[in-house]
């Protein structure tokens, strides 16, 4: 059971796919993140030291790469927090931006379908393209996105709702009511 504060919305969030939808960042969930990964990047600092007394080198070697992962997450949370302003995610008739992502526009017309992704109670939404619409794509997005298919080329790009004001069932029906609206016709 989540607690209801993680759900937070803002009350001014609607979903009316004339116009522009935006979608901010939830700073609860962001803190208690943050939290989380900062106490367990320590928690395998002192792990680690104790390990290291015991000379156990493989021990050794997996709690200085956990802690090592732990404190990039934590400076990523961090960042995120301190450089992202305003609204995370715009959505229009004329495309998706995720500026977690990149500040470029994913027009509606390359993504081909949403679907969600789970696994042990998290999720993602992952949005796929045809070969020729990913190529299009800007850059910067074209490198997010995951490679498939026999000459690799990019078909898939992956969104998570874990710092949104929206939870990801929220997420994905906003995304989806524009892809029906806007998205190709099939």
């Amino acid at each position: 059971m989540r607690p209801a504060w993680l759900e937070y919305v803002d009350p001014a969030y609607t979903v009316d796919t004339s116009g522009t939808t935006k979608i901010g960042k939830s700073w609860p969930k962001l803190v208690a993140q943050i939290i989380a990964f900062g106490a367990m990047a320590a928690s395998c600092m002192l792990l680690t030291r104790h390990w290291f007394h015991a000379d156990e080198r493989f021990s050794l070697m997996v709690g200085i790469a956990w802690s090592a992962f732990s404190v990039w997450c934590t400076l990523a949370l961090l960042w995120q927090a301190v450089s992202l302003h305003g609204s995370l995610v715009t959505l229009s008739p004329e495309g998706l931006i995720d500026r977690r992502i990149s500040d470029d526009r994913i027009p509606w017309s390359a993504i081909t379908s949403i679907t969600v992704t789970s696994g042990r109670r998290i999720g993602w939404l992952t949005l796929w393209f045809t070969a020729d619409a990913a190529m299009a794509l800007p850059p910067k997005i074209r490198r997010k996105t995951s490679r498939t298919g026999l000459n690799s080329t990019p078909r898939s790009l992956s969104l998570h709702s874990n710092t949104l004001a929206v939870g990801r069932d929220r997420h994905q029906d906003t995304l989806s009511r524009y892809h029906r609206r806007y998205g190709p016709k099939t």
